[in-house]
């Protein structure tokens, strides 16, 4: 929680081992070795301090670190982790960096990459991990103009996948090792689509229910992203297409026509094709509710259960369908339910 003191001043929380201080020109951060980083959030050379009413930036505390935004864009200060720490210090000698020599080695063609590898045989798992760790937690976007960060990611995965190929399946877990480049492939999706982007770290995505994000993704009403990380994920996708189905049936206008309706119909139906499960009867209701009747009739006829269609036959004071659907079920119960 924040405790906001004064207008433009703030004290926070960043991750889990940081405080923060922020004022009209500087971000404090004290940690646990009570070390003091300041970041400059002035831009502006000047002497004289800024009016008592006027302030930069606005904070904000996130699990794994601190997001501000001004009006030059929006940032995030976080710790590096220590797996991306081991393999960017140039002296280190981990087994990941020393992974990562090797697989440098082998584009170079310098030094014996096999006999680098036989040297951290038994650290070899850790390492893949690590690197693969230390990729999750590098971010770019595709509006870069340089794509360091990029190729820099593309270049340790490809160096986890070469320690890969050293390793059996017995001492390696091979489908954690897919689970994660299937987060990094997400994060990359979720930061870089064109309208609707959302600014995720891998530690924000690893404490989000994957369903929730779904549909934090439909909140959003990024209806493409939600269907393609559906796919990914093997989720039924049905919840997707129906948000998608409601959220064009409440955009027609108010004074539409038949036409339009039965237009947006075959549409919407079209792109029902292979979606299993589909809920009709909550498309319709919906329908009925924006006063779309027509597209709202042709849903409910689409629904296959007839026992959740009547009563909507019959508030509709759709008699002869009602009844006619009670005669279907061949169940005497239902027959005299709906002719009362």
């Amino acid at each position: 929680d924040s405790l906001i003191f004064k207008d433009g001043h703030q004290f926070l929380f960043c991750g889990e081992d940081a405080i923060c201080i922020i004022g009209q020109m500087f971000i404090l951060l004290i940690n646990t070795f009570e070390k003091t980083i300041d970041y400059k959030i002035n831009e502006i050379e000047d002497v004289n301090a800024p009016p008592e009413d006027f302030y930069f930036c606005k904070c904000i505390s996130e699990i794994d670190g601190l997001r501000f935004l001004t009006n030059k864009g929006i940032f995030f200060i976080k710790k590096v982790p220590s797996e991306l720490y081991e393999i960017c210090f140039p002296t280190n000698k981990t087994p990941s960096k020393k992974l990562l020599n090797a697989y440098n080695s082998t584009l170079t063609k310098q030094g014996n990459s096999e006999m680098e590898i036989r040297e951290i045989s038994s650290e070899l798992s850790s390492a893949i991990n690590n690197l693969q760790l230390a990729a999750a937690n590098i971010y770019w976007l595709d509006k870069d103009i340089f794509k360091e960060k990029k190729n820099i990611q593309l270049y340790i995965l490809n160096a986890a996948q070469f320690g890969k190929s050293f390793i059996g399946k017995d001492d390696f877990n091979f489908n954690k090792f897919v689970e994660i480049c299937k987060d990094i492939r997400i994060i990359n999706n979720l930061r870089n689509h064109a309208t609707k982007c959302r600014l995720i770290t891998f530690n924000e995505y690893k404490k989000i229910n994957q369903k929730d994000l779904i549909k934090k993704l439909l909140k959003q009403q990024n209806y493409s992203l939600a269907s393609e990380i559906s796919n990914y994920l093997d989720y039924n996708n049905k919840r997707v297409y129906q948000s998608y189905a409601i959220s064009n049936i409440k955009r027609l206008p108010q004074n539409c026509t038949v036409s339009q309706q039965e237009k947006l119909y075959n549409e919407l139906k079209s792109k029902f094709q292979g979606v299993q499960n589909i809920s009709y009867i909550k498309i319709a209701k919906k329908a009925f509710k924006y006063e779309k009747y027509e597209i709202g009739l042709k849903f409910l006829d689409s629904e296959k259960s007839i026992l959740t269609k009547i009563p909507q036959y019959i508030k509709l004071k759709k008699w002869d369908k009602a009844l006619e659907l009670a005669l279907e079920t061949f169940d005497n119960n239902i027959l005299n339910a709906v002719l009362e």
